[in-house]
């Protein structure tokens, strides 16, 4: 595993960025990215917002055809989360997320202090 921590001005967080190279085992793969942001301590990152994360990359990581490449976003709270998985020449799949701190929705409506998109704000 790779991760690479990026920061912005007045030295702020701006994104931590994981790669992965390995056989395709979407349980490990999803473990080991999930484990990662979970111990990151990224501001607004909840416990409940593993399991959730968990699933979504056990299903990014599984998508068929292996040899096709994945790409997708998701938001838990504050967090914006993107990945994407492809397949190397020998077999193998690199899998690749990438998280950053945000305060907006998918759609670009503001969330609230609970992190919930607040429609039409």
């Amino acid at each position: 595993m790779r991760a690479l921590w990026h920061f912005g001005p007045a030295h702020r967080f701006a994104e931590l960025d994981l790669t992965i190279t390995s056989v395709c085992d979407p349980e490990y793969l999803a473990e080991k990215l999930t484990l990662a942001v979970h111990h990151a301590g990224l501001k607004g990152w909840r416990d409940a917002d593993a399991q959730p994360l968990y699933q979504w990359l056990v299903e990014g990581v599984h998508t068929m055809p292996l040899g096709n490449g994945v790409r997708g976003s998701n938001r838990s709270g504050f967090v914006l989360l993107r990945f994407t998985r492809f397949p190397t020449s020998d077999g193998d799949v690199i899998v690749r997320l990438t998280v950053a701190e945000t305060d907006s929705a998918l759609d670009g409506s503001p969330l609230d202090d609970d992190g919930v998109s607040v429609p039409g704000g």
